[in-house]
């Protein structure tokens, strides 16, 4: 489901000639792709990287420079990506 709401997103951004709000709208998307993630692995850390997620993708919203805001959401969401990476697996079971 995640790939198709990105893939209709990109869809219809580029329809609506707007390609540059592609990366913020993703970011939302796979934020929210977290929180069914949460409770399937039993991992709580899941609600907050789903959180995070979507608040940079909304922040990003809102930042009027279009290259601006591609890398705020790269760099914000890669970072956070890591960061859950490094924080689930140093409490591997």
């Amino acid at each position: 489901m995640e790939g198709a709401a990105i893939f209709l997103a990109v869809i219809a951004l580029n329809a609506v000639h707007r390609p540059d709000f592609i990366a913020a709208v993703i970011a939302l998307i796979v934020g929210l792709h977290f929180f069914p993630l949460a409770s399937l692995f039993g991992r709580p850390i899941y609600y907050g990287t789903g959180i995070l997620g979507c608040a940079i993708g909304s922040f990003a919203l809102f930042v009027s420079e279009p290259r601006l805001r591609t890398s705020v959401v790269g760099l914000s969401f890669g970072s956070l990506l890591w960061i859950t990476t490094a924080v689930v697996l140093s409490y591997i079971d």
